[in-house]
């Protein structure tokens, strides 16, 4: 890396507690651990947090006490959640279907050290958009800068 004028990312990695809503037409969910409905986009955060080296907590049901899609805002009952779940800090994600442009739009809200960081872009299927948010992350924690 640093041959490419890089510098690698050689701090801890903090455990994330991901709080991510997702619209398609008129149905909105939370993401969780044990959901139905959600288990290819837990697979793609599966997947994204291994290539990304940032371990993810998602929460159970049980544990979302009255948080919805349209309730997902940075702030201390998130903050509160996301340490109950064995989370350092909190990131969260929403992703809207868009019929007009044949993609998700992403939308990523995460607080580091009192700064707020948000982030959106288009991403042309759930697995890119949650590949975005752990990205933006790591760019954030290690140093590099604002998410792209």
């Amino acid at each position: 890396m640093r041959s490419l004028g890089r510098q690698p990312w050689t701090g801890p990695r903090p455990t994330l507690a991901l709080f991510i809503g997702m619209k398609l037409a008129d149905q909105a969910i939370v993401l969780t651990e044990d959901g139905d409905r959600d288990f290819a986009p837990r697979l793609a955060l599966a997947d994204a947090s291994g290539r990304r080296g940032l371990p993810i907590r998602l929460p159970k049901t049980a544990q979302l006490a009255g948080v919805t899609y349209d309730r997902l805002a940075a702030g201390p009952v998130l903050d509160r959640m996301a340490a109950a779940m064995g989370g350092d800090l909190a990131l969260i994600g929403r992703l809207i279907w868009s019929d007009a442009s044949l993609s998700w739009q992403a939308e990523w809200d995460f607080v580091w050290q009192g700064t707020a960081h948000r982030w959106q872009r288009p991403a042309e299927n759930f697995d890119a958009g949650f590949r975005q948010g752990l990205e933006g992350v790591a760019r954030i924690l290690s140093g590099h800068g604002e998410p792209r």
